[in-house]
């Protein structure tokens, strides 16, 4: 067998042995309720729960979704359906009767199936990115809520205690609790210890031969139960009729509708798991999977399960981590966890029987401690230490806080619907608030354009009637309505220039646009002109933008690619009105540029007769990218961009060079090729010194060379601290 595909499959094998053991453990919980009237339904439960593996981890890697994830049944979920079935088993029961289990089993599964067909939907309609908008923080209290359930339901098996014993020290089995301590303590401190066996397998290991060899040294009787005989299954939709009675029989109908809210939270409790599952299993591999198909496929699985007799399962993190640091690369790892399900169902099934209850129950608590989230702890410790502001953390300790009282109190149905109500008005609160990410006047932020010490002190005062917004989120009536407001304000207060940068706008519906042409208006009236940036950035804004009547308010010259040529314009625009529009047209000396005002006459003497007057054309490329650099250049006359090639085909525009300015001088510093391509602007005139000619010259007058390499010098620190500014006030 060739390497990858074995290490695949000891990635699948080392990923089910992790996640088949905590399945059976969650099937402690969610048939707890029915082992009370009917103990031999356990064995079934556990069952349903190792087919859930099978068929989560089957369907979905045949249609869609990440190779390597691993999907299990999962905590939320345990716990959510085990306080259903309480209350199914309470809707069968009829006053003074005995609840009618089988019945109460096919609603269950009913249930399951329904997620399912909930989950499809969610896949199919891209509903699944609406379940994002949860805060973490609702997250978080959903499941330190579980975990606290699954703590408290283990509480009394973890002593030995049945319903009907009273709580007391003396009614307590210790050696019952000897083991379950035991089973607690390795699968808790077995990853500290090592990761390559799954914590489940040697707790269920080590705690079964430690009930065993107490069983036999006479301790049996202070000794709980086995899980029973597993069924041999072999899966097959033996449900079908039992829903088919469900949907058709008016009695029984009454009995399955009000169990759509439920089927419903559980798929996005559900859809959440896989969601992050998801993530965590296309950051493994470095792929991008469509999460709608992934969910569909997930949905489908979950539907089935119901059919087939198993529960529902969701994407889980843990096995996901396992199978990929095991070595599974591709889907041969997950269909391989199927398999492993199938077998020990079909070929081991009696053998789980065998298992100790108590070394279940262990393995849940332990379980459940590690689904304890830390993120409401961490905010109240950085609170305390001043490293989070105190309104911050007490908004999320409060969400929190409350998400696990409901569950607790109400149960995770209650839970969820509050979930998603914090989630609708977390996202309304975001929809409303400030659009203005950050303001930035014209004085601490400058263009690309490198100009020269005179026109720099000029920009520097008149920064003061510049101000550029940085706007985010989306744009729509309530937003753009404060925006608008604002625009009329600062028009108003002696700004001549107000940019508008659209880089992180994510939504733009058409009042807005209507709203931003009514404020380009009232800014004329108000002598201010209103431009815009980076409208193309996103591609979907940009395809509406250009069905509205945006692009026809605003002039070709109010709307620019990138906040830096806004910036230029802007900059041009300021220098034409205070020295004239035609200022690059007129020539700059060899001995007025600014670059060379360090240097001593006799020094210049001796250079500007090497010096070369070359003019060039608008598009004309005075050298190449890589090119063999020969020669340095000062700009007498007009403008020259500097392109650097990324790719094949596509060009940056790094920056603009104005007269005075001197570009190529790296080729005497370094003498490496060209690290940018040098365009002309309309037409150029550039006086070039040759490298040669400058070493002829060094060979007699070598401190002619060094002037001219210190000048250069102070040049190349001033384009430095140019640079450092502007990315000080562009630094997110």
């Amino acid at each position: 067998m060739q390497r990858p595909k074995l290490n695949n499959l000891l990635g699948g094998v080392i990923a089910g042995f992790l996640a088949i053991p905590e399945s059976m453990a969650y099937a402690v919980i969610i048939f707890s309720p029915f082992a009370i009237y009917q103990p031999e339904i356990l064995p079934l439960g556990v069952a349903a729960c190792v087919l859930a593996v099978v068929f989560a981890n089957l369907i979905p890697s045949l249609i869609a979704g990440p190779r390597i994830m691993v999907s299990t049944p999962f905590s939320l979920a345990s716990v959510m359906l085990a306080v259903v079935a309480t209350q199914i088993i309470s809707s069968v029961t009829p006053e003074g009767g005995v609840p009618n289990i089988n019945l109460a089993l096919v609603l269950l599964f009913a249930l399951v199936s329904m997620s399912g067909f909930f989950q499809i939907l969610l896949g199919a309609f891209r509903l699944a990115d609406v379940a994002k908008f949860i805060p973490l923080p609702v997250i978080a209290g959903l499941r330190n809520g579980a975990a606290i359930l699954i703590i408290m339901s283990q509480m009394r098996p973890l002593f030995g205690l049945e319903n009907d014993v009273p709580i007391s020290i003396n009614n307590i089995l210790w050696p019952t609790t000897f083991i379950g301590f035991l089973a607690f303590s390795i699968m808790f401190l077995s990853p500290r210890v090592s990761k390559k066996i799954p914590g489940p397998i040697i707790a269920i290991i080590i705690g079964t031969l430690a009930y065993y060899i107490l069983a036999n040294a006479g301790f049996s009787e202070q000794l709980t139960e086995l899980v029973g005989a597993v069924p041999v299954i072999m899966p097959v939709p033996h449900l079908l009729d039992d829903f088919f009675i469900l949907v058709t029989s008016r009695e029984t109908f009454d009995l399955l509708f009000p169990l759509l809210p439920t089927a419903f939270a559980l798929a996005i409790l559900n859809t959440l798991q896989t969601l992050v599952a998801i993530v965590t299993a296309d950051s493994l591999a470095e792929t991008r999977s469509k999460h709608s198909l992934a969910l569909i496929g997930q949905g489908i699985s979950n539907f089935l399960c119901g059919l087939f007799g198993a529960m529902s399962a969701a994407g889980g993190v843990g096995s996901t981590l396992a199978n990929y640091t095991s070595g599974g690369r591709g889907v041969v790892s997950r269909l391989s966890v199927s398999l492993l399900a199938l077998a020990i169902l079909v070929l081991f099934g009696p053998f789980i029987g065998y298992l100790p209850k108590i070394v279940l129950a262990g393995c849940l608590i332990a379980l459940a401690l590690s689904m304890f989230d830390r993120v409401g702890f961490q905010l109240l410790w950085g609170a305390l230490n001043r490293k989070v502001g105190f309104h911050d953390a007490a908004k999320d300790i409060s969400i929190i806080s409350s998400v696990m009282v409901i569950l607790l109190a109400f149960g995770p149905l209650a839970a969820v619907a509050a979930g998603i109500i914090v989630a609708l008005v977390n996202f309304i609160f975001s929809m409303t608030h400030n659009n203005v990410r950050r303001e930035l006047l014209g004085q601490t932020i400058r263009s690309h354009v490198q100009r020269n010490e005179k026109e720099d002190q000029l920009l520097t005062e008149l920064g003061k009637k510049v101000i550029i917004l940085e706007l985010e989120g989306p744009l729509f009536f309530g937003t753009s309505d404060r925006l608008v407001t604002k625009l009329e304000k600062l028009s108003k207060d002696a700004f001549d220039f107000i940019l508008m940068d659209l880089t992180r706008i994510n939504e733009f519906d058409s009042t807005a646009v209507s709203l931003v042409c009514q404020a380009r208006k009232v800014c004329a009236k108000n002598e201010c002109k209103l431009l815009l940036c980076s409208v193309e950035h996103s591609s979907r804004v940009a395809r509406f933008l250009s069905t509205t009547k945006l692009f026809s308010e605003f002039r070709s010259d109010e709307v620019y690619p990138s906040m830096q040529e806004g910036l230029a314009s802007i900059e041009d625009q300021l220098l034409d009105k205070e020295i004239g529009p035609r200022r690059y047209e007129k020539e700059v000396s060899f001995r007025d540029m600014s670059v060379l005002n360090s240097i001593a006459k006799e020094h210049l003497d001796l250079i500007e007769p090497e010096m070369q007057l070359i003019e060039y054309s608008a598009g004309d490329i005075i050298f190449r990218q890589e090119e063999h650099a020969d020669a340095l250049y000062f700009i007498s006359r007009g403008q020259v961009t500097i392109q650097v090639l990324s790719g094949e085909v596509h060009k940056n525009n790094l920056g603009v060079l104005c007269p005075g300015a001197v570009f190529g001088e790296m080729a005497i510093l370094d003498g490496k090729p060209r690290s940018a391509s040098i365009v002309a602007l309309g037409k150029v005139t550039c006086l070039r010194l040759k490298i040669a000619s400058l070493e002829k010259i060094a060979k007699t007058q070598p401190d002619t060379r060094n002037a001219l390499m210190a000048s250069l010098g102070v040049e190349l620190s001033k384009q430095l601290r140019v640079a450092n500014r502007a990315l000080s006030a562009f630094r997110i």
